[in-house]
């Protein structure tokens, strides 16, 4: 395995079919068919790329961390810390500083049940 990652490492590529993905839909408790928000899309990738982007993630935090300031894409669970942030950006605004903050949410598949 880790010749196959060594060679898409030289390659620079990683194959297409490596990121075909699979998503079904699972049923919620009380489910109606009509109704998208009763069901929850469950998505399966390949392996092999997810185990090849989890090397190479550990691999460039060694090297270069992230900053203490960086709340996506970090290996852990900081949903409620950066809903608190954006309602306190909201609510502080321009009114504290002369520093602007844009912030930029996907509510897309976001479920608050």
């Amino acid at each position: 395995m880790s010749d196959l990652f060594s060679f898409w490492l030289k390659c620079r590529k990683v194959p297409a079919f490596q990121y075909e993905h699979r998503t079904v839909l699972i049923t919620k408790n009380d489910a109606t068919p009509h109704y998208m928000g009763t069901w929850r899309p469950i998505t399966v990738g390949n392996l092999l790329l997810r185990l090849f982007t989890s090397i190479l993630s550990r691999r460039i935090a060694s090297e270069a961390p992230f900053n203490e300031i960086q709340h996506g894409f970090v290996p852990c669970d900081s949903i409620t810390e950066n809903v608190f942030l954006f309602a306190r950006c909201l609510k502080e605004g321009s009114t504290q500083s002369d520093v602007t903050t844009i912030v930029l949410l996907d509510f897309a598949r976001l479920c608050w049940t």
